[in-house]
């Protein structure tokens, strides 16, 4: 699916350039909308912002994620160092050592 956006993509990209007489890659909805009739602009802008939108939608939820996995990362390391009875809270080094931790894990500084 990803392929095909990007495909579609370019192809406007291509299109746009060949009327805008740019180079593809200096195409943009903000550079298309300017040529466009106002309705046809405003439309483009509406859906600019909307994508803006949502790619700033995707970046919250991606850093939510990144917290869920490094909390559940952190939560595996200490169930695997009971088991071994090392220090709850210990890390290993890049030679495979344990060593103690800085600070408390991840999930404790969250507010």
């Amino acid at each position: 699916m990803i392929g095909q956006v990007h495909a579609h993509r370019d192809q406007f990209r291509q299109a746009a350039a060949c009327i805008l007489e740019v180079e593809p890659a200096l195409v943009t909805l903000r550079l298309a909308a300017k040529h466009l009739p106002p309705a046809e602009a405003s439309f483009v802008n509406r859906e600019r912002q909307r994508l803006i939108a949502l790619g700033e939608e995707i970046q919250r939820v991606h850093q939510g994620n990144a917290v869920i996995v490094w909390w559940c990362l952190d939560f595996v390391q200490r169930v695997f160092a009971a088991i071994q009875g090392n220090v709850i809270g210990s890390r290993y080094s890049a030679g495979g050592k344990a060593q103690a931790g800085s600070c408390g894990p991840l999930w404790q500084g969250q507010g």
